[in-house]
């Protein structure tokens, strides 16, 4: 079973009375110590990683550990690890624990299996299974000898408590399996960790369900000291507010990003301040930036040294085609991905689109200032764009985009407005339709627009007549199939 890091143990340690190589030390030995059992319990266990130090640390806890046959010692740790061997348990990770809380080395194996299995069957039908409880376990030994009932309760009534709120037992037992102690914790507790923070950030927006919904997903805000979180998001908020950011712009993003509760407003300022300073000579803002990591709340987190680089990447390949970092920074302050997407995922998506169309005349300085009015180009796929333009080429075939017939006329028309590129595919036939039936180019109007065109024209009957009958008729057959496929996102 792979180890997980540690969790702290609730029992306070006692003072270690031997040598820093596991030696009993003297006053020990007076008081009737038998080294000879701890290096039987030692040496049996040594290729599983115990070592004398360790179960020496674990005895002076545990005095009874001294004095206990190593054979009945040895019975417990195997009695429990050969009974969860089918789920994942072993002796090393075993023993890790029991170093860890002492009693689990005398402890009947019956018992601790018992408190385990007890566990897991109460909650089966939530998903809960041995192995995965096990590793929790491991983390937090205190759940081999609790009583099932104990832990029961403690997932139980913080679940019923929130239940009015979206929390159930399935995302709560996957929240306790990363922090093992909210198994342990009285349900009180958790509930007041909870209900601090968001009562402080009510007035805010900031609801019991969707600080839950983060919750869950973080588990360290149902055991942290509500003062704690609260003082975090507080601190980025005041040292961000001459440049406007405010408690009810930044707990959403905080909420996305959960991590933003726990991490120190001074880790986070430096971050956002480590951009800023770095290209103050291009401008960037404070509070331009501060939009973008509101909107891609994951720029608060990251190392300024990582995203200048992406910056910085992108701007020196493409230098010799015009652009500066000026114009790329103002473009990812739009598209704040462009700050942290890897520079060759972005280079090799400006340069595939280019390659393809270079023979019939698209250049890569025209696209990349088409990518500066439109960034979500430098994000996209080139089979993406590709397949927009080819379809556009469609468009243009028959005569519908109002330019000369030359590919190149198409291709200086695209980067004109690049907006078209951003269009899904129902969107451009939905263009091409309308086009058709009106005879406008309709390049500039919204999808709302472009609709509603469409419906008018069609809704329109015209004279009496049979012709004119079966005209309609025709009409209404294709708005209804335009309807029907999805084209229109109205009626």
């Amino acid at each position: 079973m792979p180890q997980a890091p540690e969790e702290s143990s609730n029992e306070p340690t006692d003072a270690v009375t031997s040598d820093g190589n596991g030696h009993i030390s003297q006053e020990a030995a007076v008081a009737g110590v038998e080294t000879a059992k701890v290096d039987a319990v030692v040496s049996h266990f040594a290729v599983d990683g115990l070592t004398k130090k360790d179960y020496v640390r674990a005895a002076f806890r545990r005095p009874q550990l001294f004095n206990q046959k190593p054979s009945t010692l040895i019975a417990n740790v195997e009695g429990v690890v050969s009974h969860f061997a089918t789920d994942g348990l072993t002796k090393r990770d075993y023993l890790h624990a029991a170093v860890r809380e002492p009693q689990l080395f005398y402890q009947k194996p019956a018992t601790l299996s018992a408190n385990i299995e007890g566990v897991v069957s109460h909650f089966a039908a939530d998903g809960l299974t041995t192995r995965d409880y096990l590793c929790a376990a491991i983390r937090q030994p205190q759940l081999f000898y609790q009583k099932p009932s104990t832990l029961s309760a403690n997932i139980e009534g913080v679940v019923s408590h929130f239940a009015p709120d979206g929390l159930t037992k399935k995302e709560y037992l996957r929240a306790a399996l990363q922090r093992p102690r909210l198994f342990t914790q009285k349900p009180a507790t958790v509930i007041g960790h909870i209900e601090g923070v968001v009562s402080h950030f009510a007035a805010e927006g900031l609801t019991k369900r969707g600080y839950l919904r983060a919750a869950v997903h973080h588990p360290s805000f149902f055991t942290q000291r509500p003062l704690t979180l609260i003082a975090n998001i507080e601190g980025v908020v005041l040292h961000f507010a001459a440049d406007g950011l405010t408690r009810r712009e930044y707990l959403p993003a905080a909420l996305r990003q959960p991590r933003l509760f726990t991490q120190k407003p001074s880790t986070l300022s430096a971050n956002i301040e480590g951009m800023t300073s770095h290209f103050a000579t291009e401008a960037l803002t404070t509070a331009d930036y501060l939009c973008a990591a509101l909107r891609q709340p994951q720029l608060f987190n990251q190392k300024p040294s990582t995203l200048i680089a992406n910056i910085e990447g992108v701007v020196s390949h493409f230098a010799a085609d015009g652009l500066t970092k000026r114009d790329y920074l103002h473009a990812a302050v739009r598209q704040p991905q462009l700050f942290y997407q890897k520079p060759s995922t972005l280079i090799a998506n400006i340069e595939g689109v280019v390659a393809y169309f270079g023979s019939d005349g698209l250049t890569q300085k025209d696209y990349l200032h088409a990518a500066i009015r439109l960034p979500s180009l430098f994000t996209q796929k080139p089979a993406t764009i590709i397949g927009h333009i080819n379809l556009l080429e469609s468009i243009h075939k028959q005569g519908l985009l109002g330019i000369p017939e030359e590919k190149a006329a198409l291709l200086s028309f695209v980067c004109a407005h690049p907006q078209l590129l951003a269009l899904s595919d129902d969107n451009l036939h939905l263009r091409e339709v309308a086009a058709h039936l009106t005879g406008r180019t309709l390049t500039q109007y919204s999808r709302g627009k472009v609709e509603k065109l469409i419906r008018n024209t069609l809704a329109h009957d015209g004279s009496a007549g049979t012709d004119c009958a079966t005209g309609s008729h025709a009409r209404r057959l294709l708005l209804n199939a335009l309807t029907r496929e999805g084209y229109f996102k109205g009626r």
